[in-house]
């Protein structure tokens, strides 16, 4: 049988934007009406390409131009304000120096921050809930939006992320990392603003379909494991 992720049992409640602030470089005050980007991204090394580097570089300019895409597009109406979620948290490997660096690509005039990369799981799909748009690099924050129902932009570098999203009957918002490039990018982000209203429906009325399916997973793991059905 094929299931979906055991986390799509659980819907966790978006974080109030009362109690998420920003910095204003005046203090802190909290999130209001702005407009919500979260944003995760994948530093991967490309061991096999033959220009490792100009990969990476091309990844992070066609990230950094879909943000300021979004800027462009609802900034004026709303504001908006960019949060960089951590996925690597320990001492070997965090990925919190490479969001800065993405973050300070964007310029001084866009609002962004790097969210705590000691944030449980929970707190963070408190805050993936909070968004108005989630670009995702990584699969658990593809996850973690279309549990809550949030318009995202998936970049897979694996399958079971374009599964997931092909579950949630969002393949058309998929772009494969072999794929990703600047224009590429920022026609996807154009494409997913357009619809940002219809997808968030489309997500809710899929949710229950993939809770049930994900809780089947947890059914076929305890019917493997329960007492009764062991051979002594």
């Amino acid at each position: 049988e094929v299931t979906v992720d055991a986390a799509l049992q659980q819907r966790v409640p978006a974080l109030p934007r009362d109690e998420w602030t920003v910095d204003t470089g005046e203090g802190r005050e909290s999130l209001g009406d702005r407009f919500l980007l979260v944003v995760s991204a994948i530093d991967r090394p490309y061991p096999d390409d033959p220009d490792p580097a100009g990969r990476r570089r091309r990844y992070d300019q066609a990230i950094v131009a879909a943000v300021r895409r979004v800027v462009e597009r609802v900034g004026d109406e709303r504001g908006v304000h960019v949060a960089f979620m951590p996925q690597l948290h320990s001492a070997q490997h965090t990925d919190v120096p490479y969001l800065t660096r993405l973050g300070r690509m964007l310029g001084s005039d866009v609002s962004w921050e790097v969210v705590a990369d000691s944030a449980s799981s929970v707190v963070q799909r408190s805050r993936f809930a909070a968004a108005d748009l989630v670009i995702a690099g990584r699969y658990h924050p593809a996850v973690f939006a279309v549990s809550a129902g949030v318009p995202v932009l998936c970049i897979p570098y694996e399958h079971k992320a374009a599964g997931l999203m092909e579950a949630a009957g969002q393949s058309a918002h998929v772009v494969d990392l072999d794929e990703v490039d600047t224009p590429r990018l920022v026609r996807a982000v154009d494409e997913l603003l357009d619809r940002r209203d219809e997808v968030a429906k489309e997500l809710a009325e899929v949710e229950p379909v993939l809770r049930a399916r994900s809780r089947r997973t947890s059914e076929l793991v305890a019917a493997l494991v329960r007492p009764a059905d062991r051979v002594s």
